[in-house]
Parts: C-alpha cells; sequence; structure tokens
C-alpha cells in the first residue's frame, strides 16, 4: 500500500507547505517519502512508498517520455503484458507509463487487471489524469477549492489535514500565511457533511462504494473505469 499526495496549480511558497501536512496524514501507507513537481512547478507530488514487487522496491516517478506516472497498488497481470509488448521492466510501476504513452489510457483500463490508482502527468498537455481499477478498491481523492486549487490524495484525510492546518476551502484566507492555522487561535470550521451521501457512507463505511461523492461536500472520488481531467497545470497569477 503507497500513497499519493499532489497539489495543482497551487501558489508555489504555500504548496510545499501544504503537501508536507497531506503527506504526513498518510505517512502509514509506506516507508519513504518521494517529492517531486513539474518544470513550471503547478503540479507538486509527494509519493509515499511501500515496496510491493521487490524488497527495496522502485519509488519512482515512472516516466515514458511526455507521460509521468505514480502508481498506488498492483497491475497483477504486468508481466504478461511486458512479455507480449517486449518492454524489459522490473516493476508493473516501470511497465504503467510506457503502455500509457503506446496505447492511451482508455485501452490501458481495459489492459490493466489488479486494484491499482494511479496519477498520471502528461508534459506535452501538461493535464493530470486520475485513473483506478474496475471496482473502485483503490482511488484517489480530490477537491477543488474556491480558488481552483486542486488536492488529491490517497485518503480524504490528507485533504482533511490541508483544511485543518490551512482553511483551504476558504477564498478569503491567503496561502501564503507563514504559520498553519492550527496554530492560531481562530481554528477553521469542521468541514461539512454531505446529507445526500450520509446513509450510504455510513452503510458501506466508504470502503467499497463506487460514487463519485463523498461524505465530505465537494471531496469526490476517482469512479472506476474512468479517467476524470482534473486540471490543467497552469500557473496561478493574482
Amino acid at each position: 500500500m503507497c500513497g499519493i499526495a499532489a497539489i495543482v496549480n497551487s501558489p508555489p511558497l504555500a504548496s510545499n507547505i501544504i503537501l508536507g501536512d497531506m503527506a504526513s496524514a498518510i505517512q502509514s501507507r509506506g516507508l519513504s517519502r518521494h517529492y517531486w513537481e513539474n518544470e513550471n512547478k503547478t503540479l507538486k507530488v509527494s509519493y509515499i512508498h511501500l515496496p510491493i514487487v521487490s524488497e527495496q522496491g522502485d519509488p519512482g516517478p515512472h516516466t515514458s517520455e511526455n507521460i509521468t506516472t505514480w502508481l498506488n497498488g498492483y497491475i497483477s497481470n504486468w508481466k504478461e503484458l511486458a512479455k507480449k509488448y517486449r518492454y524489459k521492466v522490473t516493476s508493473d510501476a516501470q511497465l504503467v507509463p510506457k503502455l500509457i504513452r503506446r496505447f492511451g489510457k482508455k485501452k490501458c483500463e481495459e489492459m490493466f487487471n489488479g486494484f491499482y490508482a494511479i496519477l498520471i502527468y502528461d508534459s506535452k498537455t501538461a493535464y493530470t489524469y486520475t485513473m483506478c481499477d474496475r471496482y473502485g478498491i483503490k482511488t484517489l481523492y480530490q477537491y477543488r477549492s474556491p480558488k481552483g486549487v486542486l488536492y488529491i490524495c490517497s485518503e480524504p484525510k490528507g485533504i482533511l489535514k490541508a483544511q485543518e492546518n490551512w482553511n483551504i476551502r476558504d477564498p478569503k484566507v491567503p496561502l501564503e500565511r507563514k504559520e498553519p492555522l492550527s496554530n492560531l487561535a481562530v481554528k477553521p470550521a469542521r468541514w461539512p457533511i454531505n446529507e445526500k451521501v450520509k446513509q450510504d457512507w455510513l452503510y458501506s463505511l466508504g470502503v467499497m462504494t463506487v460514487e463519485k461523492e463523498t461524505i465530505w461536500q465537494g471531496i469526490e472520488r476517482t469512479n472506476p473505469l474512468t479517467f476524470n481531467w482534473l486540471k490543467r497545470a497552469y500557473i496561478v497569477t493574482g
């Protein structure tokens, strides 16, 4: 079990600190933490790595020309796919960007077996995508703030931690503040509950549900067998 935390389109100064808070919230998912950002610093990723395929593992990220990916989970048929398409790789994580670049995302979702969630960045288009297995066992959660900043995490608690420390839901709060809100006298409000899905969520505990909505308003999960265009990684100005 690995973990992914990412921020798209965030002011440079604040995003590093907020991303660190998000990653700390899910640190128990792996043994090591690895940071990555694109050239324009509009996409920043913190990857919590737990080796599965080998003892040492290969945290990545893994890139094939314009495609860069982060994998949480396991592609169970990766050896068969590597042999079929003649790729010399030592893990499923290494194979994923090669197949996505070669065949496209829609084709790959039909090819991949297993339980997985994948964060994908295309440097040609500056688009960020998410992808998960057909049953939604592994997924990614995302929240777009009123300021247009996108927060992505393997667990909702990473996004909730960003709210607790930085009040990301309030457009009046500047993200450039030097200390987290949790250190101040005035605390941010609790994240509002989505009453529409509250009963279903309590029934399933959110584990096997395939609904896009979650019990937290505005936080959505990656739909099984669908690709979500998240946000073009533009630089925020003003």
